[in-house]
């Protein structure tokens, strides 16, 4: 008996060993999910400050398309067949999204395709197909891979994401470049954002601010229709963070619920799609975009109060730059100036954001102007910055936020550097993601949360006029 109990106790410490390293390995996986999705996060709302810090004013005169004049049928929405039948064409970047052209594809699909083109061909689910720039595939420079059936889905092995290999819905148009290959994905909008959603916020999130976050994407979606800017590639919009990240983090049964709870839902102001901008996380408060010196603010941009996020680690932060660090950063613009006495905040706008501010040197004295150049030029590159839960984290290539004072670090009559007290993560103007995440917790619906941070607007659906 004393064996048996022996030989089933070191059954049991085995089997417990076992389900720690299970454990263990499952938690070491979320861990490394959530910094990946972090770091994305970072890049992505860097790319949205350049693009919204460059854009000009834009009073939009595209109208939404009308639909027909019709019931829905029961269980379906009145903007299911519009919006479902509106499509979008998607660049499939390389894998650290450096560039459109591919040395070479390989892909597996899951249900059956045809390749039509030069060499047509049918291809089985289970396949996998290698294409070089001399395929005998192509008729004058492209072909294109179409599902037989809807749910299909093609693995692109020779791209990795943060899901591993990316797995996407619908046809593909392979061009010939003068050094490679291009790829492009065609498929509904609604399906795109299933893959859009969960890479721009995290999929934990509570359901109605995932409901937020899937009509901002959308009706970010639909202007890009509208403005076609990469007509030339062949596509409206790229995978990346210069649009919008698509399919980085796989789909997600919670986040494809948001996308068909809202269906063909997009943000509108007189009829048009607006920009519905979105950042990380306010001081305090949102900005409109003035921060951007638009000559023509738009109207359902507004400044609120915003104590949703107070609790959030980078709702206040500080940094300390050296006169030398903070020379460095104010020569890659100016690199005329050569000493620094003082900087100095000239202007700050309705949200509290850093508008104007002053380089004072011995010689002259430099207005910088715009929050994007101002973050530039303060970019704690190779610095620690302190978040308000005691966590350091480090600076990047710009300052978190531009919602910030200056503390003064002198030595007599020495200037040492300063400290920057700031608040907030992101540009500030529209809707924060973990406001949004804060109001739904209390209780709050999606429809209440866009209301709160856009003024004046109507929610209609893809292919509705108001």
């Amino acid at each position: 008996m004393r064996l048996k109990n022996k030989i089933i106790w070191k059954l049991i410490v085995i089997i417990l060993c076992f389900l720690c390293i299970l454990f263990l390995a499952l938690f070491s996986r979320r861990k490394d999910d959530n910094t990946q999705y972090m770091n994305l996060r970072e890049e992505r709302l860097l790319k949205e400050n350049e693009r919204a810090s460059i854009r000009d004013a834009r009073q939009s005169t595209k109208t939404v398309e009308k639909t027909q004049d019709q019931e829905p049928q029961e269980g379906q929405s009145g903007a299911e067949t519009e919006s479902e039948d509106k499509v979008i064409q998607v660049l499939i970047k390389t894998d650290d999204y450096s560039s459109y052209e591919h040395s070479s594809l390989q892909f597996t699909i899951q249900g059956d395709y045809r390749i039509t083109g030069g060499e047509e061909a049918s291809l089985k689910s289970g396949e996998t197909v290698t294409v070089e720039r001399d395929s005998p595939y192509f008729r004058d420079g492209s072909f294109r891979i179409e599902p037989l059936e809807e749910n299909n889905q093609l693995t692109l092995l020779s791209v990795s994401r943060g899901q591993g290999n990316p797995s996407y819905q619908g046809a593909f148009t392979i061009y010939q470049e003068e050094a490679g290959l291009r790829i492009v994905n065609e498929l509904p909008v609604e399906t795109y954002l299933r893959g859009v959603v969960p890479s721009e916020m995290p999929s934990s999130y509570e359901m109605e601010a995932l409901k937020a976050q899937a009509v901002c994407a959308r009706t970010y979606a639909y202007v890009q229709l509208g403005e076609n800017k990469l007509k030339d590639l062949g596509a409206q919009v790229d995978d990346s963070v210069s649009f919008q990240v698509y399919q980085n983090s796989g789909t997600n049964e919670r986040t494809d619920e948001a996308v068909a709870a809202t269906r063909g839902e997009i943000l509108c102001q007189n009829g048009s799609p607006i920009d519905a901008y979105y950042f990380s996380t306010s001081h305090g408060k949102t900005s409109t975009d003035e921060v951007w010196e638009a000559s023509a603010p738009a109207a359902y941009l507004k400044s609120v109060v915003c104590e949703y996020d107070k609790e959030e680690p980078w709702y206040r932060w500080s940094v300390t730059f050296s006169k030398e660090q903070l020379l460095k950063g104010i020569q890659s613009s100016y690199p005329e100036i050569t000493d620094l006495s003082s900087l100095e905040i000239l202007e700050v706008g309705e949200g509290d954001a850093v508008l104007s501010m002053g380089i004072n040197s011995p010689k002259e004295t430099v207005t910088v102007q715009n929050e994007y150049t101002i973050r530039q030029i303060l970019a704690p590159r190779g610095l620690k910055i302190t978040r308000q839960d005691g966590s350091v984290v480090d600076g990047g290539s710009l300052l978190p936020s531009a919602y910030f004072t200056l503390e003064e670090l002198r030595e007599g009559e020495e200037l040492k550097g300063y400290t920057i007290h700031g608040g907030g993560y992101g540009h500030g103007v529209g809707l924060s993601q973990n406001g949004a995440q804060h109001m739904a917790q209390e209780g709050n619906g999606y429809k209440e949360i866009l209301e709160y941070f856009y003024n004046g607007v109507t929610l209609n659906r893809a292919g509705e006029e108001q």
